[in-house]
């Protein structure tokens, strides 16, 4: 659209090449040398949050490596401001010097006979101007040239100079037969530099704009918020959750005691003495078993992905926390429910519209004693 094909496939390799490079030792030198530990406890909640933080950072530093990329190579301010053209000899000063997109005004028009295509179909009209012993050939919209009218008056326009190539010299071959001139006397006197002035780029610099700002913004977002887990384990939402049922630290603190301990595994989920954890490579869910009320499992087919099928269990709470661990194995969902049928005394398993319609009046409630405070 605004790049050149060899300016995409340099982006696209760059963006490949921070995918590809061990990123990790980069970060992790500099972690250490802001003072955090690297070598993370694997018995320890803060240990495990870092971890998760650490490894989820991939996907936003390279959306911001791509966007930043994409504002180098391409030019808003010249889109947004394009240069006036008052002569015509500045056309080719102005494409030689790469800005390429202009404000121009022109005296007379003729219609060359030809249409623009683009994918087979016809967008635009080819016009030719005679100033100062040259030919330009300009591209209008259709709204442009009050139908195809042979000759057009006082066009004024902003468009992009673009090198002709081999469409121009079609287009010289086929106009000078028609005109009854050899193809290379016409191409003597004309222009390589068409003027094309059926890509709107102002409305597609100003949307790449728009959604390059906010993938910028959501991945510096993603990025800040990942980068205050790994320094204040304590904010991650399993951790800051926990604050519903006393003291934060009190409850890491217990947990990471309680991990040292033998305790009962089921797939991604960990049964203490005290709480149920679920922990993949990217997540962490904690939740007291004492406030667990309702718990129950549900199949899901995978069909275009890996077209199995896996078990989801959820774990509600009495304060509104959760635990949803999803693709697990029916056997270790089906032990699990079991060991907390037998620990938790007025559990409720399975599935069932009072269930729910209690779990909703449950969150209401917390929802407005978390107002009040």
């Amino acid at each position: 659209m605004f790049l050149k094909r060899e300016d995409w496939i340099f982006v696209f390799s760059v963006v490949d090449y921070l995918g590809r490079i061990k990123y990790t030792l980069f970060l992790g030198r500099m972690l250490q040398e802001t003072g955090i530990v690297w070598k993370m406890r694997k018995k320890s909640i803060q240990g495990v949050v870092k971890e998760i933080s650490f490894r989820k950072l991939l996907y936003p530093l390279l959306t911001l490596a791509a966007t930043l990329l994409v504002f180098l190579f391409v030019p808003f301010y010249r889109l947004w401001n394009p240069v006036k053209i008052t002569s015509f000899d500045q056309i080719a000063e102005f494409y030689n010097k790469e800005r390429n997109y202009v404000d121009i005004t022109w005296e007379t028009l003729y219609y060359s006979g030809y249409h623009y295509l683009e994918n087979g179909k016809p967008v635009g009209s080819y016009y030719y101007a005679l100033e100062e012993d040259v030919c330009y050939f300009v591209i209008l919209l259709p709204e442009q040239t009050e139908n195809q009218a042979e000759v057009l008056k006082q066009v004024h326009m902003t468009a992009k100079l673009v090198s002709g190539g081999k469409v121009l010299q079609e287009l010289i071959k086929g106009m000078a037969e028609d005109l009854g001139w050899t193809a290379q006397g016409l191409s003597a006197v004309t222009s390589h530099i068409v003027v094309n002035g059926v890509n709107d780029t102002l409305f597609q610099s100003s949307l790449l704009f728009g959604v390059t700002i906010l993938l910028a913004a959501a991945a510096g977002f993603t990025v800040g918020r990942l980068l205050l887990f790994i320094w204040h384990p304590f904010y991650y939402p399993a951790c800051r959750r926990l604050h519903r049922y006393g003291s934060v630290k009190s409850h890491i603190r217990q947990i990471n005691k309680e991990r040292r301990e033998e305790n009962q595994n089921y797939g991604d989920l960990t049964v203490t003495r005290h709480y149920l954890i679920y922990r993949t490579k990217y997540e962490i869910q904690i939740i007291p078993l004492k406030d667990i009320f309702w718990a129950y499992k549900y199949s899901v087919y995978h069909r275009f992905r890996k077209q199995k099928l896996t078990y989801t269990l959820r774990a509600v709470g009495r304060r509104g926390v959760m635990v949803i661990a999803s693709e697990q194995k029916k056997r270790d969902m089906d032990r699990l429910l079991e060991f907390l049928e037998e620990q938790i005394a007025g559990i409720r398993i399975g599935y069932k519209k009072e269930y729910e319609r209690t779990a909703k009046k449950y969150r209401k409630a917390e929802k407005a004693k978390r107002k009040r405070i």
